[in-house]
């Protein structure tokens, strides 16, 4: 017979393939329990007996309540005719044989062999002497002795008395077990359920996985995946009996699980479960505190030998961790400096998932550190009296929601470090969850700041416009580097700072503050940093304090003063041996010079001049720009500015005599806290010269061209314009009108152009246009002397008013005029290009009978360069003759200055010699130098030939009268230069002079510092 297999399991699922049964279900379990004394049943080896019930009842138990249980029968030899009784199942003697009986007991059952057609057992010769064995503590899982398909001795003899009747009910073949249920997998909960605690750890998490069918399960592997927030904390290899209905815990070794520590998932495999059996799967878990949900799911997939069993989602309940205050981090270290307020920050948080209530954070300090909140829903206490020894504050919060953050700052100030107190800084929190509140240490570390120091001298004399060192020593003498130092020096009014580039440092100057940086100052180092100061020119006597400033971040920084007191200048005034020049229109000019000695600059330096009672100032004179009157009428001051040491400025006062007698003229010079001793000159006698019409910086240039000219149609006039072969006053003057205008004309049409060259992007700040002519005593002019016309590159003739400023007799009675008018705002406009100019006044007649009539016009244009040359347009009308003394005009530029001199002049001659235009040097010993022209083609004319009628700008090499342009550049030999323009045998009119004047390079002085 064989044993049955069970039903339904709690959690059911349907199997895979059979399999053969497992231990607890093994062939011959009838014959099994026949051998086992009916109240002595118990669970042996796994296998599940009940004790004190029925063998029926076992099978029937094992079998389940839908099979009929096969009780075994007793089986006879092929060759008997009766069947033999099976030995008694219980323990007493062997009952009576039954008719025809075996006398003695048969043999324990066997299992059935392979031939399903032998018979289960063969009756022995006679029954048993002795009853069979009491069942052993344990019933065995196999019979004792293999069956055989033939009997186990044949007899020896037949017997003796054949029954007297065949068997009952021979077998007519061996019984045969029916096919065992396949195996079936299934899940047992517990009635509770499974639950978990988020926030908590080694948590057992058991399942239970049924085998429902009647076969044994082999090979499974299980894949148990764990709620998001669910970890495996260990895993177990675990063999619990575990009986559900009618089924039994196995006996083989239970589920052996692996997986990763704080894994989600892991794999369980189990050789093999027995039909009818459980084995507990047990995993330790840890639920994230931060798990949310109040459920989740396990999701389990168990493959075998023939088997794919994927249970229905695992219900598992997850209670909320309890509240937790508590820090995402260990603190890190506080770094404290004394005296300066450092905050501890403490990004608390309710870790857990339920509120907390009367939340407290208890923080320790020790002695000598103090504190105070910094914003925040906290609630600290205040340091009392009674708590001020413990220095423990208490902070506390009603509600912290769960999950919720709850920051709190302190702004801790420590002493010096000597004196604060060994104890930590803790932290407590509470509630602290499932765990006990425990300190939490703050470390921290005290440093005194980086304190930077300034070393600096007691006083400080400087210099008007010289440099004098400042040596500062920049210090650190707290426990810290100083990094980014800065350190900021001001200066006094009165002074500046000189440009500096002291090393290790970066400078930066802003008027009186002075900058400077450094990556760092080491503690216990000093830095020097070496500036340089300057004095105003004319700051003299106690002008303030020099403060520096030192700071840096995180340092504390420092300020000192120091006292600054400004020398005067030494101020000399110095005459040569021929200060003073009478000009023959009763002009009186005084030139001397003002020296400042080694020291100071001299600022605001003022030159005066005290005239005699024959003399008086003379406004219109050439002399030193500002000189002007004072209230007294006799005395001039001259503003000279600022005088470097060791420099001087000429100057140049020019006066009327009123009368011839012998006097003296008293000079002195004056500058901010100095003044000079008196100085005397002698008077003998005159002179004249030209006015300053515009003053500035930059570069100048002059054009200009004839308005009347020859006959072209002549070779005569062709090779007097092209060559030179012939003057205006050997050729017959006729207008010259190559440009004209298309208005109403002057009753005498003339005009002509000339070429205008400005640099590309150089704004004009000046532009005169001058014209003149000349007439016979007889002659009337064509129009007034006062207009003319000009035309720029682009647009229509303009009409231009301008003034007289020259108007001169020769000694035949020729009149000669010159004009002026200010076109500065056309010319800017204009630019570079063709310039014309028409309908200017010229003799109407020709009555002249020693002809020398001339007309033309010349435009002087300064214009800007980007240098700092400087640039003075003088104009009027010095009148040049053979017969009459040769006007001086007299200019101040300092010594070595490269000057530049360009001339408006009318009716030069081309051809002859004996012009000169001459520079000399009346207050020192340089050589007079005759100036080189510059001809209409860029070459250099002829020294002796200065007005050799060359405009600049015309056509052609000759302008018959008109002289406009430059000299070649020449360098002065002396503070004050005269210019003296002389001529034998000819006369011209000088209109206007140009000077440009580039000082030179200052000579390179050693750093003063």
């Amino acid at each position: 017979a064989t044993a049955g297999t069970g039903g339904a399991a709690a959690v059911a699922a349907g199997g895979g393939a059979g399999a053969t049964a497992g231990a607890s279900a093994a062939g011959g379990i009838a014959a099994f329990i026949a051998s086992i004394p009916a109240a002595a049943v118990a669970v042996a080896a796994g296998v599940l007996v009940v004790a004190g019930i029925a063998t029926a009842l076992v099978v029937n138990l094992l079998s389940g309540p839908d099979d009929e249980a096969t009780l075994p029968v007793p089986t006879s030899s092929a060759s008997s005719t009766n069947d033999q009784p099976t030995a008694p199942a219980s323990p007493g003697a062997t009952p009576d044989p039954s008719t025809a009986a075996s006398q003695g007991p048969t043999a324990p059952p066997v299992v059935p062999g392979t031939d399903p057609t032998a018979p289960a057992t063969n009756p022995t010769s006679a029954p048993t002497s002795q009853p069979t064995a009491q069942p052993t503590s344990q019933p065995t899982s196999q019979p004792t002795a293999q069956p055989t398909s033939d009997p186990t001795e044949p007899p020896t003899d037949p017997p003796t008395d054949p029954p007297t009747d065949p068997p009952t009910d021979p077998p007519t073949d061996p019984p045969t077990d029916p096919p065992p249920a396949p195996a079936a997998l299934s899940v047992v909960l517990p009635d509770t359920g499974l639950s978990l605690s988020a926030g908590a750890t080694d948590q057992e998490l058991a399942i239970e996985v049924a085998n429902t069918g009647g076969t044994a399960a082999a090979d499974l592997a299980a894949d148990v995946v764990l709620p998001d927030g669910v970890t495996i904390d260990d895993v177990l290899t675990v063999t619990t009996p575990g009986v559900f209905g009618r089924f039994a815990a196995a006996s083989d070794p239970g589920w052996v699980c692996t997986g990763g520590e704080q894994s989600p998932t892991a794999r369980c495999t189990l050789d093999v479960l027995a039909p009818s059996t459980t084995a507990r799967l047990v995993l330790h878990v840890a639920v994230d505190e931060s798990y949310d949900r109040s459920d989740g799911e396990i999701a389990l997939h168990v493959k075998g030998a023939g088997l794919d069993y994927e249970a229905p989602p695992i219900p598992v309940r997850v209670a909320p961790a309890p509240a937790r205050l508590a820090l995402p981090s260990a603190p890190a270290t506080l770094e404290l400096l004394s005296q300066r307020p450092t905050t501890l920050t403490l990004p608390l948080r309710n870790a857990g998932g339920t509120a907390a209530t009367a939340a407290v954070v208890q923080v320790a300090l020790p002695a000598g550190i103090s504190w105070q909140q910094v914003g925040g829903d906290w609630s600290c206490l205040l340091p009392q009296a009674a708590r001020a020894a413990a220095n423990v504050v208490d902070c506390t919060m009603a509600t912290i929601p769960a999950r919720g953050s709850a920051p709190l700052a302190l702004a801790l100030t420590a002493g010096e470090p000597d004196d604060v107190g060994d104890d930590p800084i803790t932290v407590t929190l509470s509630p602290s969850g499932r765990a006990t509140p425990t300190p939490i240490s703050v470390p921290f570390t005290i440093e005194r700041p980086a304190r930077l120091s300034v070393d600096a001298a007691e006083g400080l004399e400087v210099l008007g416009g010289h440099a004098v060192p400042v040596k500062l020593l920049i210090g650190d003498e707290g426990d810290l580097d100083a990094s980014d130092v800065v350190v900021e020096a001001t200066a006094p009014e009165g002074t500046r700072w000189a440009d500096a580039t002291p090393d290790g440092w970066d400078c930066g100057l802003d008027g009186s503050l002075a900058t400077c940086t450094r990556d760092a100052v080491k503690a216990g180092a000093q830095e020097p940093l070496a500036l340089s100061l300057v004095g105003d020119v004319g700051a003299t006597g106690t002008l303030g304090d020099l403060t520096v400033a030192a700071r840096a971040p995180g340092a504390d920084g420092v300020e000192v003063s120091v006292p600054v007191v400004g020398r005067a200048p030494s101020l000399v005034v110095r005459t040569e041996t021929s200060p003073v020049l009478l000009q023959g229109d009763e002009g009186v000019q005084v030139s001397f010079a003002v020296d400042v000695g080694e020291g100071s600059d001299a600022g605001g330096v003022v030159a005066r001049v005290a005239l005699p009672r024959n003399v008086v100032p003379n406004p219109d004179g050439s002399q030193t720009a500002g000189c002007a009157a004072t209230e007294d009428p006799r005395v001039v001051e001259c503003p000279l500015g600022d005088i470097a040491s060791g420099g001087s400025a000429a100057v140049l006062v020019s006066g009327h005599l009123m009368w011839s007698e012998r006097s003296r003229v008293t000079v002195t010079a004056r500058a901010t806290g100095a003044t000079s001793d008196p100085v005397q000159i002698t008077l003998p006698a005159t002179s004249a010269g030209l006015a300053e019409r515009y003053t500035g910086t930059g570069a100048v240039t002059q054009v200009g061209a004839p308005l009347l000219s020859c006959n072209t149609y002549l070779a005569a006039c062709r090779n007097a314009l092209e060559k030179g072969t012939a003057d205006n006053n050997g050729l017959a003057m006729i207008p010259l009108d190559e440009a004209p205008f298309a208005g109403q004309r002057a009753s005498v049409a003339v005009s002509s152009k000339a070429q205008l060259v400005i640099p590309k992007g150089a704004a004009v700040e000046f532009a005169g246009l001058y014209w003149s002519g000349n007439a016979a005593g007889s002659d009337t002019w064509s129009k007034a002397l006062t207009d003319a016309r000009l035309r720029g590159p682009q647009g229509d003739y303009k009409a231009v008013t301008g003034t007289v400023i020259a108007d001169r007799k020769d000694n035949a009675n020729r009149r000669y005029y010159q004009s002026f008018a200010d076109v500065t705002d056309q010319v800017a406009a204009g630019g570079s290009g063709t310039w014309s100019v028409a309908d200017i006044a010229v003799s109407a007649g020709r009555s002249d009978k020693d002809p020398t009539y001339f007309a033309g016009w010349s435009l002087v244009v300064v214009y800007s360069d980007g240098s700092d040359a400087a640039v003075t347009v003088y104009d009027s009308g010095a009148w040049v003759g053979s017969g009459a003394q040769p006007p001086v005009f007299s200019f101040a530029a300092p010594a070595g200055t490269l000057a530049r001199v360009g001339v408006v002049a009318w009716e030069g001659d081309y051809q002859g010699s004996g012009d000169q235009l001459r520079l000399t040097s009346p207050l020192c010993d340089a050589a007079p130098v005759a100036l080189t022209p510059v001809r209409w083609d860029g070459s250099a004319g002829s020294s002796s030939n200065a007005f050799d009628s060359t405009a600049t700008g015309w056509r052609a090499a000759n302008s018959l009268g008109t002289d406009a342009k430059a000299f070649r550049p020449v360098l002065l030999g002396c503070d004050v230069s005269s210019l003296t323009a002389s001529t034998v045998g000819d006369q011209y009119l000088v209109g206007a002079i140009t000077l440009r004047t580039q000082p030179p390079e200052p000579a390179a002085t050693a750093d003063p510092r």
